[in-house]
């Protein structure tokens, strides 16, 4: 015999109502609770690190010296903390040789010459966020040459152009001995070393919008050093064992002995392979790290021959090449006394293309230090 018991139709009616309260309430907590989660697509998001970019050396570089640094930089857009894995050897992919680093370096030791290396920065953030880099590559210089520098073979070229008249004329045909040039214009890190160990004083900030403390800053360690004069950038040469160029040896370096281009990859400007003024195809407002346009390599290896920094060469100025006493033999062009002004080759960041080509040529008092002026050396076999 079934027993029903019998229920009050308001009792019913307010168990029902507070029983859908409840579930209303739990499904409110718990979609409040998986809002939270930090993965949820709606909730607050956190992003990926930027993909390490600028390396140096240039991707795909050649001639590089068998004691090179590797550096890149990287950034966050959420401003998190940074760290690195490195990966670096011959082989493409290469291995791991580096975890969980703070800078923005790395010294693989001593290379073997005229080999080919492959280099991977993996970016790590504080929010477990990973970004993988490009592999990149470098091929070291042959053994038996300098380290740093490529040596220019001897022989004739022309040397001037009539697209700057009347300075680089007469176009005339110099015979120039071999010798070494540096493959990239001198660094802060390189300035800064000559300068800690002979106690000279360090160059004036040039205060670039955005770059602080331009020279002593470990994020420009790989740009050209600027605020140096021709003293300064002579000193230099003389501790490291070098010299300063010649007009005519710098010329020959930037443009081979082929033709007579008019910038080191040939007579049609291209925006992208140089640093000059209001280009954006460069990626800088001021100077650049050094070597790094691969594609604007002059035939001898020669990274920033056009733009980046005008540099200092050991000659005297002469207002052209048809004043007497003009050597043809690829020495130095001075004058006794000396002469009021000093050559100035390659353009800068602050010039249009034009001062950047291979036969322009500039003059400045050898006193004087600007944030456009830096230099490179080169030697005698």
């Amino acid at each position: 015999m079934e027993m029903w018991t019998e229920t009050n139709p308001q009792e019913l009616e307010f168990a029902m109502s507070y029983t859908k309260l409840f579930c209303l309430v739990s499904i409110t907590l718990l979609m409040l609770f998986n809002g939270c989660k930090k993965d949820d697509p709606a909730g607050p998001s956190n992003s990926a690190p930027n993909s390490p970019y600028s390396p140096v050396p240039a991707d795909s570089a050649t001639n590089q010296s068998v004691t090179v640094n590797l550096s890149w930089t990287c950034s966050d857009p959420d401003g998190d903390s940074l760290t690195y894995d490195v990966y670096f050897g011959t082989l493409s992919p290469p291995p791991q040789v580096s975890s969980g680093q703070s800078a923005t370096t790395y010294n693989p030791g001593t290379l073997a010459h005229s080999t080919t290396y492959y280099w991977r920065i993996v970016a790590h953030d504080n929010n477990d966020h990973t970004t993988s880099g490009p592999v990149w590559s470098f091929s070291t210089t042959s053994g038996g040459g300098v380290a740093g520098m490529v040596l220019v073979s001897a022989g004739p070229y022309s040397m001037g152009a009539d697209y700057q008249s009347p300075t680089s004329l007469p176009i005339h045909t110099v015979n120039v001995p071999a010798f070494y040039m540096d493959i990239y214009e001198v660094t802060n890190a390189q300035y800064k070393a000559f300068c800690d160990s002979t106690s000279r004083a360090y160059p004036p900030d040039p205060g670039f919008s955005g770059m602080p403390d331009y020279f002593t800053n470990t994020a420009y360690m790989n740009y050209p050093v600027v605020n140096v004069d021709w003293y300064d950038a002579r000193a230099y040469a003389a501790w490291a064992g070098k010299r300063l160029p010649t007009e005519a040896e710098w010329e020959r370096a930037a443009k081979g002995n082929a033709d007579n281009r008019q910038w080191p990859w040939g007579d049609t400007w291209v925006a992208a392979n140089a640093n000059i003024y209001n280009n954006p195809a460069d990626g800088y407002t001021y100077t650049s790290p050094v070597g790094n346009y691969p594609n604007g390599i002059s035939p001898a290896g020669c990274y920033d021959m056009a733009g980046n920094v005008w540099e200092w060469c050991e000659d005297d100025w002469h207002d052209n090449y048809n004043i007497g006493g003009r050597p043809d033999d690829g020495s130095a062009w001075i004058d006794n006394p000396r002469g009021s002004g000093r050559i100035g080759r390659g353009g800068s960041w602050s010039g249009g293309s034009p001062y950047s080509r291979c036969a322009g040529r500039g003059s400045n008092n050898p006193s004087f230090r600007l944030d456009t002026i830096g230099f490179r050396c080169s030697g005698t076999p």
